[in-house]
């Protein structure tokens, strides 16, 4: 077999990839080596060759929209910064500084990764989160929990939480503790509610839980 399709990877990562051998990959490779070889001409090297179109469309967006200052994270904002970036790596590649040369040329391949991900898919990602879960509001005796066990520290007992909350009753919220540790509240929408201490207990439970993942 001379030439043959598969396609490898996932999702949107998905993709058809070509395979040649004999008579085939010989014809395919002739221009290919023509190809890199001119890419190395017009780049000045090899990483101005595997960069070059990434520049030149770049350098074509930049042109189309004028000299800015342009909006932060449009398409222009990321071109220049990739730009930028690329210029950064060919001086320090003349300085013969590897590690800068590196370090710039990592920034830039963030830049392109970044863009390619934003402009094509961030329309369809932002109406997508229109239907996705809502989040959980969460009530008035939640909230309490929460800042009882951020002022006496994650591993405070439920008992020591209630300790703390005998202090804010009649201030709002918290109506009254009985002598039975219930505790009877007023809700968001003014209904008055009770919840028993071993409820509380499982509050308090699920509230440290989720402060400390």
């Amino acid at each position: 077999m001379a030439k043959r399709e598969e396609i490898v990877g996932t999702g949107i990562t998905k993709r058809t990839v070509t395979h040649y051998d004999g008579a085939d990959g010989d014809a395919m490779l002739t221009p290919m080596r023509e190809a890199w070889g001119k890419a190395l001409a017009e780049g000045g090297g090899v990483f101005g060759a595997r960069t070059l179109n990434v520049i030149e469309q770049a350098r074509a967006i930049l042109d189309r929209s004028g000299p800015g200052p342009h909006a932060v994270d449009s398409l222009a904002d990321f071109a220049g910064r990739i730009v930028l970036q690329h210029e950064h790596v060919k001086a320090f590649i003349e300085q013969g500084d590897a590690d800068a040369a590196a370090r710039s040329a990592y920034e830039m391949g963030v830049l392109v990764g970044k863009a390619s991900l934003k402009f094509p898919y961030e329309a369809d990602a932002l109406h997508g989160q229109k239907f996705g879960p809502k989040p959980t509001r969460q009530d008035a005796l939640a909230k309490l929990i929460d800042d009882g066990l951020s002022a006496l520290g994650a591993k405070a007992s439920a008992r020591a939480i209630l300790d703390n909350l005998r202090g804010k009753v009649g201030s709002g919220v918290i109506q009254e503790i009985d002598d039975l540790d219930a505790i009877y509240w007023i809700a968001a929408n003014g209904k008055e509610r009770q919840t028993p201490f071993n409820k509380f207990q499982n509050r308090v439970s699920a509230a440290r839980k989720k402060l400390q993942s």
